[in-house]
């Protein structure tokens, strides 16, 4: 996800543009593209992660032999691996980034400011149409987590239910939404677990969009 999207106050609908406005934001856009494409590399990474926790344990689950469990162990180390490295670029590049456009800003902002053109557009005798901004979507996803049952069990239950609910939102909702989601389940989870003896937690989960959503 970019850290900013640029914008100008003069790019309000109905006015009149002026080309160079367009230009300066996109000079903003290219001087973020290398800290967005690492940002982004680096969120597919975690999530991936994610996934491969959860694909481990269920292999756990369903007995594979130990042989094939250690070559999943070793691609794991390969991509935390992978999202070490990428973490220590994004730093770098995040701050490179940041002194470019901090050049860019101060170089735009000794151009004199001009007056804006009144809107060509009478408002009032126009009609607002209001428009699809999405899609009609659904998506749903379940998932049976059993317990253990060993010391540690309760605890890395808990963990891998909230993992799951992490990953399988990470591309819809916002970090902060996500990790609440994660973050509720796994207290849920640990509620029950003082509670009661489970065998295992089945996880619904269920996403939709709509076109008309605001």
């Amino acid at each position: 996800m970019p850290t900013s999207i640029p914008y100008d106050s003069t790019l309000v609908l109905g006015n009149i543009i002026d080309p160079t406005k367009i230009e300066e934001l996109q000079e903003l856009e290219e001087a973020e593209e290398s800290r967005n494409l690492l940002s982004d590399h680096l969120n597919n990474l975690i999530l991936s992660n994610r996934n491969f926790t959860t694909i481990y344990n269920e292999m756990v689950n369903m007995g594979v032999e130990d042989e094939d469990l250690e070559k999943l162990q070793d691609e794991q180390k390969k991509l935390k691996k992978e999202m070490s490295k990428t973490a220590v670029d994004l730093g770098n590049e995040t701050i490179a980034t940041q002194q470019k456009m901090r050049a860019i800003k101060l170089k735009q902002r000794k151009k004199k400011i001009g007056k804006i053109p009144t809107s060509p557009i009478d408002f009032t005798q126009s009609e607002i149409k209001t428009l699809p901004l999405s899609s009609d979507s659904m998506s749903m996803d379940v998932q049976y987590f059993r317990n253990e049952g060993s010391e540690t069990g309760a605890a890395s239950h808990a963990a891998t239910v909230s993992a799951h609910i992490a990953s399988s939102f990470a591309d819809t909702a916002n970090p902060k939404t996500s990790s609440g989601m994660a973050r509720s389940a796994r207290q849920a989870v640990e509620k029950q677990h003082e509670n009661h003896e489970l065998e295992g937690t089945i996880v619904v989960t269920a996403n939709c969009t709509h076109k008309q959503a605001v």
